[in-house]
């Protein structure tokens, strides 16, 4: 009995690499898209069989999250070693804002792994500053590893503060707490110290406050 149970738990495990798939990042290209920018998704990761190929590739919106669906299929019995892959979607020019997509990898129907990532697309800033009718900042990218960059756009000057508070509402650190120019600013933040998860990044100047949630990988 228990000998075929192991024979089984073989098959079982001989199988799922035989006809499998893994997606192993996605990675989005430009690094840092402006709303002037051709904004692709630049996606790798593994098939487990000589004979897996992409044989459809899907792409669909709902507001500002995408999600891709690459379907898979095996032609045979192929060898069970693992090939790799890369693929690239373009998904166009986007207005300025905050997107997220999922990528997921599809065998015959089933869905079997899946990645996915956020991304800001910010607005071209040309060599000199220029002043804004309203307060604006992004952080890139999002989500950061060990350094994060905050953009600034100030309609006028004054006192700045920006603080990180984690998702229990603790504040974590204070990134900016001085007087700043009207215009554009940009900011270096050192995060490897945090944690990997979920911060709200707050700013405020003057009577304006603005919220920017961040992952920290």
């Amino acid at each position: 009995m228990g000998k075929s149970l192991l024979l089984a738990s073989m098959r079982t495990v001989f199988c799922a690499n035989l006809f499998g798939q893994s997606i192993n990042s996605v990675i989005v290209s430009p690094q840092n898209p402006t709303s002037a920018d051709e904004v692709s998704l630049v996606i790798t990761g593994d098939r487990w069989s000589s004979d897996m190929v992409i044989t459809d590739i899907s792409v669909s919106q709902n507001s500002n999250t995408w999600t891709v669906d690459i379907e898979f299929m095996a032609g045979g019995i192929g060898l069970p070693v693992i090939v790799p892959f890369d693929t690239i979607v373009s998904l166009g020019t986007m207005a300025i804002g905050y997107y997220d997509c999922q990528v997921s990898g599809i065998v015959n129907g089933d869905i079997q792994d899946f990645d996915g990532t956020t991304w800001a697309v910010l607005e071209p800033v040309g060599l000199e500053d220029r002043k804004g009718d309203e307060m604006k900042f992004m952080c890139t990218p999002n989500p950061f590893s060990t350094e994060a960059t905050i953009n600034l756009s100030l309609p006028t000057a004054g006192k700045v503060v920006l603080k990180i508070y984690d998702v229990l509402g603790q504040e974590v650190a204070t990134v900016i707490d001085e007087h700043l120019d009207g215009g554009i600013h940009q900011k270096k933040y050192m995060g490897a110290q945090l944690p990997a998860g979920r911060y709200y990044f707050h700013l405020s100047a003057g009577d304006q406050t603005l919220v920017q949630s961040v992952l920290k990988k």
